[in-house]
């Protein structure tokens, strides 16, 4: 099972908490502060990081994991399937009515 983030499902969670977190804007605080997440180079780990305007570094903390909804990659191709199925059954079932009225 993968994990959901927008309308996109990854099948490795991992990168699904990459793209969850790349997808967050910087947020600047009423304090004028500015809080944004980046990934560790070292340890791999998505970190908070709140600095002042004048780039001074308050606080990094390590990000809490996101709860992100789990998803199926192959649920789409079976749909997809099914569809193909339903269509190829009503194209045969309309050429054979139009055999059958012409041999009338």
């Amino acid at each position: 099972m993968g994990a959901m983030v927008g309308q996109t499902c990854y099948l490795d969670p991992l990168l699904a908490r990459d793209a969850f977190f790349q997808a967050i804007a910087p947020i600047i605080l009423p304090t004028g502060n500015t809080v944004f997440y980046q990934k560790n180079a070292v340890s791999l780990v998505w970190q908070r990081i709140e600095v002042k305007p004048n780039m001074v570094i308050l606080s990094s903390t390590n990000a809490s994991t996101p709860l992100l909804p789990v998803c199926d990659p192959m649920l789409g191709f079976n749909d997809g399937i099914s569809l193909a199925v339903i269509i190829v059954t009503l194209v045969f079932l309309a050429s054979s009515f139009g055999i059958l009225a012409r041999a009338r």
